[in-house]
């Protein structure tokens, strides 16, 4: 699948997408010169270059009529993701959401037939994902 990431997607996410997607060509829009294209065009556009795929922030996009139906004439996939949270910690956030989800997402979209939405979950930032240990209070099994 040819995998097009919109100008509002974090430019860093694009070196590793394109080794977690090894099969799969993942373009980021600043790459291939349409940063400066309108949302109206780039659809369009994309799906003329063949793009099967576009991520995007873009949550106002479908709340407008005319962007809602230059997306619905594309046939294209979108892919979609909110960032919530603010500075570096929303950014990585945002970033890992993104990485852990792809994978899963492009092989899905490989088994379907039309177009389809996806809203990729974020990482919840209230839950811990590591735990810390003090091995001179409770060492661990190996420490000892």
């Amino acid at each position: 699948m040819l995998i097009l990431l919109d100008e509002d997607v974090p430019h860093q996410v694009i070196d590793v997408l394109q080794h977690v997607l090894r099969q799969h060509q993942v373009d980021h829009i600043h790459g291939i010169g349409w940063s400066k294209k309108k949302d109206h065009f780039v659809y369009k556009d994309a799906k003329q270059a063949g793009y099967d795929v576009i991520v995007t922030n873009d949550d106002h996009q479908m709340s407008d009529p005319d962007e809602c139906r230059d997306v619905r004439k594309s046939g294209l996939h979108r892919v979609s993701y909110k960032h919530r949270g603010k500075g570096l910690p929303g950014l990585a956030l945002a970033t890992a959401s993104i990485i852990a989800a792809m994978p899963d997402i492009i092989v899905e979209l490989e088994k379907t037939e039309g177009q389809r939405l996806v809203e990729i979950t974020q990482i919840d930032a209230r839950h811990r994902r590591y735990t810390i240990t003090d091995p001179n209070r409770n060492p661990p099994k190996y420490w000892r």
